[in-house]
């Protein structure tokens, strides 16, 4: 139920920025349901929280979570049972998991640091301004 609690899951709606990495931190996982994002920023969020995301199977969680989170972390948005399957391998996996998941975002997050999106946006309207 939106907006309520059901065992240990709690359903947030509208966050205030200031509260997000507080929220982060301190939860077992996020779940993202997503059927369509264009750049999906809470799992990213999440994991430079230490907070290990859990993501819908579509193209982009994959693109930039591929080389971080394990197949199974990526769930069918339209299965309940995908999602349950997935948060049971979260809550299996423990502290290993979640370890060697932060481990591998270490490598990838320089390529959505402030520095690197800024050099990528720079080419790009230097590319267009050469027409």
């Amino acid at each position: 139920l939106p907006g309520g609690d059901s065992g240990s899951l709690r359903y947030l709606d509208s966050v205030e920025d200031v509260w997000l990495r507080p929220l982060y931190a301190a939860a077992s996982a996020l779940v993202v349901p997503s059927r369509y994002e264009g750049f999906s920023l809470p799992p990213l969020e999440a994991l430079a929280a230490g907070t290990i995301p859990v993501v819908s199977d579509i193209a982009a969680h994959r693109e930039t979570l591929k080389e971080v989170l394990p197949g199974h972390l990526f769930f069918d948005p339209s299965s309940r049972s995908s999602l349950e399957r997935a948060l049971v391998a979260t809550e299996e996996g423990g502290e290993p998991l979640r370890a060697s998941i932060l481990e591998k975002f270490k490598l990838v997050r320089e390529r959505y640091s402030f520095v690197e999106t800024a050099r990528l946006v720079e080419s790009v309207y230097r590319e267009a301004l050469r027409g």
